[in-house]
């Protein structure tokens, strides 16, 4: 089938001029689900039973199901992230036909407008009742730290709604969970495909994790009586966490001044400043920096004692102190000098908070973009989003020689279907080279407020140039769709070849997956930018038999912490949770939680639910059995990788992803021929030609997931989307 006819329902002869309407996206395509279950209510509703990896494949991928009972439970299990709070386990079927762990995602923020009313006047048996029921709320509990101030902002911001008998409150599967109700009065059911499961009272509350990430709901909830609610919307709630993040970061960002480089930068430029500063934890006799090194970056020390070293000997030793720092490198965000000193803790820990310079060059170009912007719009021109620019280098545009044409472009099969896309195996007919070809639904991008989003991962994926990551080669834009054009890797999603191969549990496949996700990191985070979404299903297996990371969706480009709740819930660190903030200390997070997986065949956090999941996490891998064969330096590894604190992890110490390299389960691994793809790897997928998808699973009448109308309203979000016409 020709791509044109399929993307606009006519011949491509029609289409030529129709291909490139449109224009331009930000980053994230969510996978699916594993299964929902309403959350945050006074009791468990209804049980559902786990979904096997098997099931949703037959049952997403267009084979016939006779299980009625497994109808029921996709149905709360849609490719989008059904639900207030997803089953979100990875469940392991006991065949090896199929790999069967479920990676559930939720997703960030989105680009919808939320409607948001004042706060209304409260009674104190009013704020009582509210306080009572924030307090009781489960999910609200684990994930976040609920001090009388949190609830009280809480409280004050809600407003008041009055609402008749019969009246749906939220939709089962609804995209607009931008809102968390608290009961005053009156009664609701809750209701899974028309059975109605629950009754909600006075104190109850519904709909908290809308105010997390971005989730559609799980149930149905409807008035039975004229009922009185209380509101509070995700914008707002935001607000509350990032005052109670600047009300941290204020320690930082005051010493700043003392910094030649930020001393005229405004409080709020400086606030940025100190949320892209990297904590790193030392011990007694750690070296901070040692004379000659390039001195890129700056440091701020307290309570803690430091001694300055030249030819060996100690010359100066300083102190520390809460309210007065110890400043190094201040010039270093200006200028790249030698260090005159080797500098070497002599207090029992210290931690450091630094930045070095490329981090705050790009973090300068971020404000000076945003000062930029707030003019153009007050001009009322189109303004440019941060990251946008990034890729366009001087490079991007001596290679990129824009001969590839969609109507040029032919379907031989389907790869694999998402949460969002369809991605399919293509030929370009001129040149008879294979491609990958990602296709997303613009209606369904616009209803799930995820412009921002796909123009994001465009742009993160050209800037990428690793050996270890997919490679993105166009991107094209039509009046109904928007499509990413990759190199095709035709050996499979990882998952799937352990599964094929029986390698779960294969130390030496184990050590050089990992190893190459290690390097994918190491590029990324060298540019500034986070993964975020680390699992078997986005690792792909090349022709070689080389590891190389795929789907960008949830990447971002960000010189400091980002506080977006997203991921694979089980597979994430915990300050992503709590929304206290991360950086890539969460990629290596994610790295371990991988690695346990592709030894033990099983995530060490599953759970029945989100809660359930949150606390395994919080416990932490103290707690969890490994089996015979991690003992010793792989369960070592792991656990420095999952460090419930993030200076801790072992990536982030001093040493960085040296300290990964030099690792005793490393002994002896060739690490500069696995980077440059001299190291064989320790098997290949069987592909018998460039056509042979059977690495992949089969699909049947496969179509992009979520397929909406598009209507364009002239905004021109989607303008500068296309490379290719």
């Amino acid at each position: 089938m020709d791509v044109l006819s399929r993307l606009f329902g006519c011949k491509p002869e029609c289409c030529a001029e129709r291909a490139n309407e449109g224009g331009d996206v930000v980053v994230a395509s969510l996978p699916a689900s594993a299964g929902m279950k309403l959350g945050g209510l006074p009791g468990p509703p209804e049980k559902l039973q786990p979904i096997s990896r098997q099931e949703e494949v037959l049952a997403r991928k267009g084979s016939e199901l006779e299980d009625p009972d497994l109808h029921h439970r996709l149905s709360l299990n849609p490719a989008h992230d059904v639900g207030d709070e997803s089953l979100l386990t990875r469940n392991t079927v006991t065949d090896d036909s199929e790999k069967a762990i479920v990676h559930s995602m939720v997703g960030g923020g989105n680009d919808r407008d939320v409607i948001v009313q004042q706060p209304s006047s409260k009674t104190a048996d009013e704020i009582q009742v509210m306080v009572n029921a924030v307090g009781r709320n489960h999910n609200l509990k684990t994930v976040l730290n609920l001090d009388d101030n949190f609830c009280n902002e809480m409280v004050e911001m809600a407003w008041k709604e009055q609402v008749a008998p019969n009246v749906n409150i939220i939709l089962q599967g609804d995209l607009d969970g931008d809102y968390f109700y608290i009961v005053q009065d009156g009664e609701l059911d809750v209701i899974i495909h028309g059975v109605t499961v629950q009754t909600l009272y006075k104190g109850d509350s519904f709909g908290e994790l809308a105010l997390l990430y971005f989730a559609p709901r799980a149930a149905t909830v409807r008035t039975t009586t004229h009922s009185t609610l209380w509101v509070v919307d995700r914008c707002h709630f935001k607000q509350i966490l990032a005052r109670a993040a600047e009300q941290h970061l204020m320690r930082y960002a005051k010493h700043l001044q003392a910094i030649e480089c930020c001393e005229k930068l405004t409080k709020k430029v400086r606030i940025e400043v100190a949320n892209a500063l990297q904590e790193t934890h030392f011990d007694y006799g750690n070296t901070v920096y040692t004379f000659g090194d390039r001195g890129d970056s700056f440091w701020l020390f307290f309570s803690c004692e430091l001694a300055f070293m030249r030819g060996g000997k100690e010359v100066e030793r300083v102190k520390g102190e809460t309210h007065l720092p110890i400043i190094l490198g201040e010039k270093a965000l200006s200028e790249s000098p030698q260090r005159k000193e080797t500098v070497v803790v002599k207090s029992a820990t210290a931690t450091g908070m630094t930045m070095n310079r490329a981090c705050f060059d790009l973090l300068m170009s971020k404000v000076k973009l945003e000062r930029e912007n707030k003019k153009k719009v007050k001009e009322g021109l189109p303004f440019e989003r941060f990251g946008s620019s990034q890729y366009l280098t001087d490079a991007f545009k001596t290679s990129h020689t824009d001969n590839i044409r969609l109507k040029d472009i032919h379907v031989i099969a389907p790869l694999g279907v998402g949460a969002f896309g369809l991605v399919e195996l293509v030929e370009h007919v001129p040149t008879q080279t294979m491609y990958a070809l990602k296709t997303m639904s613009k209606g369904y991008i616009v209803k799930s407020g995820l412009q921002s989003s796909v123009l994001y991962e465009k742009n993160i994926q050209f800037m990428c140039d690793s050996p270890f990551i997919v490679k993105l080669i166009d991107t094209f834009n039509t009046s109904q769709t928007m499509c990413f054009l990759q190199e095709v890797i035709l050996g499979g999603e990882l998952m799937t070849y352990y599964t094929r191969n029986r390698l779960w549990g294969d130390t030496v496949h184990t050590k050089f997956y990992c190893a190459g996700a290690a390097l994918a990191f190491e590029h990324m985070h060298g540019k500034q930018i986070i993964y975020r979404d680390l699992k078997p299903e986005n690792v792909l297996i090349n022709s070689a038999g080389q590891p190389q990371l795929t789907d960008m969706g949830l990447a971002k480009l960000s010189p400091g912490k980002t506080y977006t709740t997203c991921g694979a819930l089980v597979s994430m660190s915990p300050e992503v949770i709590k929304c206290t903030g991360h950086n890539r200390g969460a990629d290596w997070w994610t790295l371990g939680i991988m690695m346990f997986e592709l030894m033990a065949k099983e995530t060490p956090f599953n759970g029945t639910s989100p809660t359930e999941i949150y606390s395994r996490i919080f416990i932490g891998m103290d707690k969890v059995e490994f089996k015979t064969g991690m003992k010793g330096d792989c369960e070592q590894l792991i656990k420095s990788l999952c460090h419930q604190l993030v200076p801790r992890r072992l990536t982030m110490l001093p040493g960085g992803i040296d300290n990964f390299k030099r690792h005793d389960w490393y002994k002896g691994f060739d690490w500069g021929a696995l980077q440059s793809e001299s190291m064989p790897a320790p098997s290949k997928p069987e592909i018998k030609g460039k056509t042979d998808v059977s690495n992949f699973h089969k699909l049947i009448d496969a179509k992009i997931p979520m397929e909406s109308n598009y209507v364009d309203e002239g905004n021109g979000w989607d303008k500068d989307f296309a490379t290719s016409t």
